[in-house]
């Protein structure tokens, strides 16, 4: 893949100001993670001193892997979108985090686990919203025949369709709560952060995590605030809800 057209979008952050390198129309967007990272301490007492190795799944840009690679955590972050893995590539130099923080082109269900971790971090797609993949697909494709003589490959069209249900009707977090046992140590968080775009999203994990035995919800909290979303011409004001949930799984 040749080279992608990289600018800068900003993410507040109580660690201050994070720039980071997206591509047009492709993990340029921040909201939830943002909402996250500017209220971390309400769970940090509940994860930072217990963790040194982070998994960073559907990384996109890399806002949740630079923030832990910065605080000194070993981060690896997977993706499936190769536009994804070039930006967050990016901003791994972009902070001179290559010590810190691994990327690679991969989707949960066949990540290759070499250690455990003590946290997964994901800002996850949920339900089965065919009209956002549909438009994932035209900017994927309009951004490919762009930059790569690659056009829309058979991994890129897995990711559109994987990363919301697959052919089993298997979501992200299914394959998270699923794989608890095999990429977590014992006590290892699942930290994922959501919002109530076309369901009750806390309540949809919720039901997930309840089918494992091993997996127990630790933390939840949910916020309703004003926002200002420009996406292009497009200027979106409303109120939205911010979902932060904290699992533990609980290690046999």
């Amino acid at each position: 893949m040749d080279k992608v057209n990289f600018y800068t979008n900003r993410i507040n952050t109580e660690d201050g100001i994070i720039d980071l390198q997206v591509a047009e129309n492709m993990c340029n967007t921040f909201l939830y993670p943002e909402f996250l990272l500017s209220n971390y301490s309400k769970i940090s007492d509940i994860i930072d001193d217990e963790i040194e190795n982070v998994l960073d799944v559907g990384c996109g840009a890399g806002p949740f892997g630079v923030f832990f690679a910065r605080r000194g955590k070993k981060v690896v972050a997977i993706d499936i979108n190769p536009i994804a893995i070039e930006c967050c590539k990016e901003n791994v130099k972009r902070y001179e985090l290559q010590n810190f923080m691994e990327v690679k082109r991969a989707g949960i269900e066949e990540y290759e686990c070499k250690k455990r971790f003590d946290m997964i971090v994901c800002n996850p797609p949920y339900g089965d919203n065919s009209y956002m993949r549909k438009e994932l697909s035209k900017d994927i494709k309009n951004i490919l025949q762009k930059i790569s003589n690659d056009i829309f490959d058979a991994e890129v069209e897995d990711y559109l369709t994987n990363c919301w249900k697959d052919s089993l009707g298997r979501d992200m977090m299914d394959y998270i709560f699923a794989r608890a046992k095999e990429l977590l140590d014992s006590n290892g968080k699942i930290l994922v952060v959501c919002g109530n775009d076309f369901i009750d999203s806390k309540q949809y994990m919720i039901n997930k995590a309840d089918k494992f035995d091993c997996i127990s919800l630790i933390y939840h909290d949910s916020v309703k605030k004003d926002v200002c979303i420009k996406d292009g011409n497009m200027i979106y004001r409303g109120k939205k809800i911010f979902n932060i949930l904290v699992f533990k799984y609980i290690g046999f």
